[in-house]
């Protein structure tokens, strides 16, 4: 049997909001893997948090988290920073511009929201992974302290107006970031040349897959440069059009575990 690396998005791709991996979904992964094929997840996610997911597995899965600017495989983890500048411009736009902004490390996330939904929700991502701190940003002082540390970022405004289009001009402008988004409120902070897509192509040449023998799976815009280092590319049927346009197929969404069970037709699995 041919080899192939499987490799998907988390948020809305391999899980729905509970945060639950379903039984489905577990069977056919341990599987696949027992047959002998690799298996990633690749998320924006911070990799505590990517690993809260992951754990719920029984068998042993490779990571692509903060947008491509980390890979672990086993214990060995390799990262990519933002850097100080790009961490300064960050601050600086997101508060001029009276937007959430959220700085990752490997374990821990920075913030400047005061918005009590908005904490409420990054505790509840958090639940799993007790040692993981949200840690208040007042000043770029506060910045400059943990710049050296910071993995990726993201600002965010769920306010229907124009801040976001004039925040991604002023990243652009400073050529400092790759940029992406994962949903329409936000605009993804990434190191600069680095995505989904360059950490898989060098997951690829280290096992030797290829492209051919890659299975990728998204619901974002940050998946759609991974779909390109792929020959089979699936979208979540509940994705934005782009998304769908960018794949090679089209799966059922993830509470209709769309993910496994696509692979069950593609290996014919019982």
């Amino acid at each position: 049997m041919e080899q192939y690396l499987i490799v998907t998005d988390i948020d809305g791709t391999l899980i729905p909001k509970t945060q639950q991996v379903s039984d489905l979904t577990q069977a056919v992964f341990r599987k696949l893997q027992a047959q002998g094929h690799e298996i990633y997840v690749a998320t924006g996610r911070m990799l505590a948090l990517a690993r809260s997911i992951t754990d719920q597995f029984t068998i042993p899965m490779g990571i692509i988290s903060a947008n491509g600017a980390v890979i672990a495989q086993d214990n060995q983890v390799k990262t990519h920073l933002l850097g100080q500048a790009a961490a300064l411009a960050a601050y600086d736009i997101c508060d001029h511009l009276d937007l959430t902004m959220r700085l990752f490390t490997l374990t821990d996330t920075y913030h400047n929201s005061r918005d009590e939904s908005a904490l409420a929700h990054m505790r509840f991502l958090r639940k799993r992974v007790p040692t993981s701190r949200m840690i208040p940003l007042k000043s770029r002082t506060d910045v400059l302290v943990i710049a050296d540390q910071v993995t990726n970022g993201l600002a965010v405004n769920r306010a229907v107006d124009n801040r976001l289009i004039q925040a991604r001009r002023e990243f652009m402008e400073t050529g400092l970031f790759s940029l992406s988004a994962s949903s329409e409120t936000n605009i993804e902070l990434i190191p600069k040349g680095i995505s989904k897509a360059t950490a898989l192509k060098q997951v690829q040449q280290q096992l030797g897959i290829d492209g051919d023998h890659t299975i990728v799976f998204g619901n974002g815009l940050n998946d759609v440069p991974m779909f390109k280092a792929a020959t089979t590319s699936v979208a979540m049927a509940d994705a934005p059009q782009a998304v769908l346009d960018a794949a090679t197929a089209i799966t059922e969404p993830v509470n209709q575990d769309g993910v496994p069970r696509f692979l069950m037709n593609r290996f014919k699995m019982n």
